[in-house]
């Protein structure tokens, strides 16, 4: 499974101090997250307890779907590649300001 898709709408939110961080790219920032109809790929981590790897949900424009582990990514300016451990490939194409880059960075440098 091969998805690609732009993500207009980039978050990084972290929770006490730091210990939970989430991650996510969304085709369309006003899609309802509860009957998703855009793509979106959301990585979650919670450092108070092991194993301290992300997981990942995703919509890929037809069904929810998540629980699978990152296997490897690339991450360059303006384009994201996560590929799962369940044969799922993502490629997201992204145009955010210096700030957010630096959030979505440090979330793969610390974690992965």
């Amino acid at each position: 499974m091969d998805i690609k898709f732009v993500a207009n709408e980039v978050s990084y939110r972290d929770a006490m101090d730091g210990d939970i961080k989430q991650l996510s790219f969304a085709e369309d920032e006003d899609d309802d997250p509860l009957n998703p109809s855009k793509y979106y790929l959301q990585l979650s981590v919670n450092n108070e307890f092991p194993p301290f790897s992300p997981s990942v949900e995703w919509f890929d424009g037809r069904k929810y779907d998540g629980g699978a582990d990152v296997s490897r990514y690339h991450l360059e300016r303006n384009v994201l590649r996560i590929w799962l451990d369940n044969n799922a490939k993502f490629t997201i194409t992204f145009d955010v300001n210096d700030s957010v880059y630096e959030c979505v960075s440090g979330f793969f440098s610390d974690l992965l």
